[in-house]
């Protein structure tokens, strides 16, 4: 009894929150843009794609300088979101994300960062699927 009620905790197929995926809040600390911010958002992006079940491809978004958000890291990121809103529009889930546009020439502002934090909470609202 006790070897099933732990198969249960772990392992059961029919608990919801089991394939529910978990998406980190991504914050810049320091004045530029931080390494922890940028691999932050590219690894939610892979959670999104394990939760499709790998069906779902999305780019790698690189920002190439340390002082200022790139156009190309940017536009990358809402890309990702754009072809995840696609896909769920497919199952069914009428989901749209805000488009992030950065706000100053240097560093990463709030707004940015809280529309990159919105989007992968409205995401996560979607599972399961």
């Amino acid at each position: 009894m006790r070897k099933f009620a732990l198969w249960l905790l772990c392992c059961s197929p029919i608990l919801s929150f089991a394939n529910t995926p978990y998406f980190s809040y991504c914050f810049n600390s320091g004045s530029g843009v931080s390494y922890g911010f940028t691999s932050c958002i590219d690894r939610n992006f892979n959670v999104a794609e394990r939760a499709f079940d790998r069906t779902l491809y999305l780019r790698y978004c690189a920002n190439y300088s340390n002082d200022w958000l790139d156009y190309g890291f940017v536009s990358c990121i809402n890309q990702n979101f754009d072809s995840i809103s696609t896909k769920l529009r497919e199952t069914g889930h009428n989901t749209f994300f805000f488009y992030c546009m950065r706000g100053t020439n240097s560093g990463v502002d709030y707004g940015f960062q809280s529309c990159v934090n919105n989007n992968f909470s409205s995401l996560s609202r979607q599972f399961p699927l």
